[in-house]
C-alpha cells in the first residue's frame, strides 16, 4: 500500500510543485498574467508540438504493434466522450463552460504523466510498447477537444460550423506534430544531431512551461468561480472513467502490463494542454486550469487505489 502510494506520488507531486511555482511567478510580480498567457500560447503552438513530434518520431515502427490495447482504449475514449458530452450539454447551466468541462472530464496527461509512470515500472521497453497509443491519443484527444471547444452558435448554419470545426482540427499544431511524427517513424527518418538536439531540448521544456503557465492563472477569484464544475470534472476524469473502463478491460481479458497501462491511462490527471487549448479557443480557461490542479491532486490517490486493488487481485 505504501509502495503504491509513493509510486504515484513520486510521479505526480513534482508536477504539482511546478504549478505552485507558477502561482508564485505572478503573485510576486515576476511576470504579468498577460505575459504568462502569451507564454502559454507559445508553449501550446510550438513547444508541446515539438515534444509530441520527437516522442512519436523517436520510436521504431515495430513498436506500433500493440493493436488490441490501443483499439480498446480508443473505443472507450469515444464512448465516454459521447456520454460525457451528452450529459454535460443537457445539465450544465453555464453553457459557455460545456466545452472546457467536457475536455476536463475525458482528456488525460498521457504524454507527460502517463508515460512517466510507465517508464517508472516498465522502463524504456514499456514506453516503446506504448508508442502507438501515444500517437493515437495525441490525435484523438485533440480532435475531440477541438469538437468540444468549438463554440455552438444557434444562428450559425451547420455547414459553417462544420467548416470551422474541421479547420480547427486540421490546423491544430499537436495533431500536425503527431501525423508528422508517425510519418517520420514509418520512414525511419534520422535527423542530423545538429537539428535533433535543439528539438529535444525544446520538447523537454514542454511540461515545465505548461505547468508554470497553469499555476500563474490560478488566482483565488478564478478558482472560486469555476471550482464546482472543475471538481466534478476532476472526479469524473480520475475516478469515474476508470470505474467503467478498468472492469471492462478485465472482462476483455487484459492483464499485467496492458491492464496497468489502462488503469494509469484512465486515472491520469488532465494535461497542461487543457488550459492552453481552452485559452486559445477563447473557452472557459479558468475551469480548465482549476480542473488540472484538482485532477492532479486526486490522481495521486486514484492511481494508487486502482493499482493497489489490481495487485491485490493478482491481475497485474
Amino acid at each position: 500500500m505504501v509502495d503504491s502510494f509513493l509510486f504515484s506520488a513520486n510521479i505526480v507531486l513534482p508536477s504539482f510543485i511546478l504549478i505552485l511555482l507558477g502561482r508564485l511567478v505572478t503573485k510576486f510580480n515576476l511576470a504579468t498574467q498577460k505575459e504568462m498567457d502569451k507564454l502559454a500560447k507559445l508553449t501550446f503552438t510550438y513547444v508541446l508540438s515539438t515534444k509530441i513530434f520527437m516522442d512519436v518520431a523517436g520510436n521504431d515502427p515495430s513498436a506500433f504493434s500493440n493493436y488490441k490495447m490501443v483499439l480498446f482504449i480508443f473505443v472507450m475514449i469515444i464512448v465516454l466522450f459521447c456520454l460525457i458530452w451528452l450529459i454535460a450539454a443537457h445539465t450544465l447551466k453555464k453553457k459557455e463552460s460545456v466545452g472546457s468541462f467536457v475536455q476536463s472530464c475525458f482528456r488525460c496527461s498521457f504524454t507527460v504523466l502517463g508515460m512517466s509512470m510507465i517508464d517508472s515500472f516498465a522502463g524504456s521497453e514499456g514506453v516503446a510498447k506504448c508508442a502507438l497509443l501515444l500517437a493515437m491519443t495525441a490525435v484523438v484527444f485533440n480532435i475531440l477537444a477541438s469538437l468540444a471547444l468549438t463554440p455552438r452558435n444557434g444562428n450559425m448554419p451547420f455547414s459553417v460550423r462544420a467548416k470551422k470545426t474541421a479547420k480547427s482540427i486540421v490546423t491544430n499544431p499537436l495533431i500536425i506534430a503527431s501525423v508528422l511524427g508517425l510519418l517520420a517513424s514509418i520512414c525511419r527518418l534520422q535527423l542530423p544531431y545538429i537539428i535533433e538536439k535543439p528539438l529535444k531540448d525544446i520538447g523537454g521544456m514542454a511540461a515545465p512551461l505548461s505547468l508554470l503557465c497553469i499555476g500563474s492563472s490560478l488566482t483565488q477569484d478564478r478558482v472560486k468561480g469555476s471550482f464546482k464544475y472543475a471538481a466534478i470534472a476532476a472526479c469524473v476524469k480520475t475516478f469515474g472513467q476508470a470505474l467503467i473502463a478498468v472492469p471492462v478491460a478485465v472482462l476483455f481479458g487484459f492483464r499485467g502490463f496492458e491492464l496497468t497501462v489502462i488503469a494509469i491511462f484512465f486515472t491520469a490527471a488532465n494535461p497542461s494542454a487543457n488550459y492552453v487549448m481552452a485559452l486559445a479557443a477563447k473557452n472557459d480557461s479558468d475551469l480548465a486550469a482549476t480542473g488540472i490542479v484538482l485532477s492532479t491532486i486526486l490522481c495521486v490517490f486514484t492511481s494508487m487505489g486502482f493499482i493497489t486493488v489490481l495487485r491485490a487481485l493478482a491481475l497485474i
